[in-house]
């Protein structure tokens, strides 16, 4: 049953682009550029905070329209991006107006849809970069179960996303043989072990309510330290453009190496 959860889809043919949504930002040689909610062009060495993944297997988690996969194969990387099957994977904050609580049936419908125009916008990338990047589409709270191993996990803007954000990097360390990298997250810089709960709990929203917690850089020390990883921190950079915003926003990036 393990292997069949994390087995390798069979690629998609090539999606309209009029089907797809781009979460990234995306550069093809023989079309204008496509807008995404996040530009990470031209950052992605400091992005992944300068580690070398030439010649290594890497697992993008969370890979979205797949520009960290492919940029990582540009790189040198034998790349498996993973992104999630359903909307029914998914957790939100609880609030009185929230669908993920009151109808939990539209919701993940909902999300699906939304999911599926997601992956269209990777596959669109895959076969225009010419990509031999794997697919796995799977719950990210199941991976602590996944025998396979990669030199490198690389986890880009998504652990403030998660309900259980230690759990999931603990699972995650388990498939690194060398290297954890949680790409532009926004670090709390403090070396006291804490969550702190993203501004969003403040002003909930429908569909607002998909960032959970912060964590500080004494809580990533100490739970990598636990795992038996080195860390350290380099400042990483991409253009929220979903904001209307045209600057680099900075973030951290945490680099744990096994020791």
């Amino acid at each position: 049953m393990t292997t069949d959860v994390f087995s390798a889809v069979q690629p998609w043919p090539m999606p309209d682009k009029s089907d797809c949504i781009f979460y990234h930002t995306m550069e093809f040689a023989d079309e204008p550029v496509i807008p995404g909610g996040w530009d990470i062009r031209g950052h992605f060495p400091r992005y992944i905070g300068g580690y070398d993944i030439a010649g290594k297997t890497l697992l993008d988690v969370g890979t979205a329209s797949g520009f960290l996969s492919f940029e990582a194969e540009k790189a040198g990387a034998r790349v498996t991006s993973l992104e999630a099957r359903s909307g029914a994977d998914f957790t939100q904050v609880p609030h009185i107006n929230s669908g993920y609580l009151n109808n939990r049936t539209t919701f993940v419908a909902e999300t699906d849809e939304i999911l599926r125009k997601l992956k269209n916008s990777y596959w669109y990338g895959w076969r225009k970069t010419g990509s031999r990047a794997d697919v796995v589409y799977a719950p990210i709270n199941r991976v602590g179960a996944w025998e396979r191993r990669f030199d490198v996990v690389l986890a880009g803007a998504i652990t403030e996303h998660l309900s259980d954000p230690v759990t999931a990097i603990g699972n995650l360390s388990v498939l690194a043989r060398e290297a954890v990298i949680i790409a532009f997250d926004p670090v709390v810089d403090s070396e006291e072990m804490t969550l702190t709960a993203g501004p969003n709990w403040l002003h909930l929203a429908p569909r607002q309510d998909h960032t959970w917690y912060f964590l500080s850089r004494g809580m990533y020390r100490r739970v990598f330290e636990n795992l038996g990883f080195d860390v350290r921190f380099e400042d990483a950079w991409a253009v929220p453009l979903f904001s209307g915003d045209t600057r680099p926003t900075q973030r951290t990036t945490v680099i744990a190496t096994r020791r």
